[in-house]
């Protein structure tokens, strides 16, 4: 792949198979860099894997070597993930209810012809509804909804 000079290369430093089941294989990125400097040296390599927040990220980077980071399932543990510092940790459960509240209404007001399905915004419900007591039955509830306006209607 090297050899076809491209001018980024994103690295998930995992195999296929092992998905998300083992930690990122870090000591890989040594071997990675080694192979780009001989092989396409001009070639930017962009991290990716088990990496949860800015600061974590431009860790990595640092260490590492690398040209930059990406952020994959990090924004399900915290959706402030790209931030200097989140208030993530310290929100309350009706600040996290707003934010769906704002996630919803930002997605009804874009899609407005429904061009986009609205049952993998769903996925994102965990990350709103949750750490808070009543937050299972209350994601289960909104998870039932076949669109923004009903889950909008359970919130209020």
């Amino acid at each position: 792949l090297l050899e076809q000079k491209p001018s980024m290369l994103s690295v998930h430093v995992r195999t296929t198979r092992q998905m998300s089941k083992v930690p990122a294989n870090w000591g890989a990125i040594s071997e990675i860099i080694k192979l780009r400097n001989e092989k396409s040296p001009k070639t930017q390599i962009v991290l990716n894997g088990d990496i949860t927040n800015k600061s974590h990220g431009l860790e990595l980077a640092d260490k590492y070597e690398v040209d930059g980071i990406m952020i994959g399932r990090g924004v399900f543990q915290d959706p402030y993930c790209f931030s200097e510092n989140s208030p993530w940790a310290d929100m309350s459960k009706q600040q996290r209810i707003e934010l769906l509240i704002k996630h919803l209404d930002l997605y009804k007001n874009t899609w407005l012809k429904n061009e986009r399905k609205y049952a993998p915004l769903k996925k994102f419900v965990k990350i709103y509804i949750s750490n808070f007591e009543g937050a299972s039955e209350l994601r289960d509830k909104i998870m039932h909804t076949n669109s923004p306006e009903q889950a909008l209607e359970i919130l209020s």
